[in-house]
């Protein structure tokens, strides 16, 4: 799990895959305060406001078509989403 945020306590193995959201560059937005983002699973604060994760809930089949959608009506373009299934011991 590296490159997850310091603030992250304990990621259950139920929730394996992480979403990164990584724009490069600060950016002023808060992926809690959108209904169909908290919908998805559960964000986790990130370190800086360069990079948001969220951890995908099973049933949120493909979620970046719902990422891409809240981010083109937000204008916030020019970023990478990151797949990334959490490891454990």
């Amino acid at each position: 799990m590296d490159g997850v945020p310091k603030t992250v306590g304990r990621i259950s193995w139920f929730e394996g895959e992480i979403i990164t959201i990584d724009f490069g560059r600060s950016v002023e937005f808060d992926p809690k305060q959108y209904s169909e983002l908290t919908r998805l699973g559960r964000w986790i604060d990130a370190d800086d406001l360069s990079k948001f994760y969220l951890v995908k809930k099973p049933e949120a089949a493909f979620p970046d078509d719902t990422i891409n959608q809240v981010l083109g009506r937000l204008n916030l373009n020019g970023y990478e989403l990151i797949h990334s299934n959490a490891t454990y011991a």
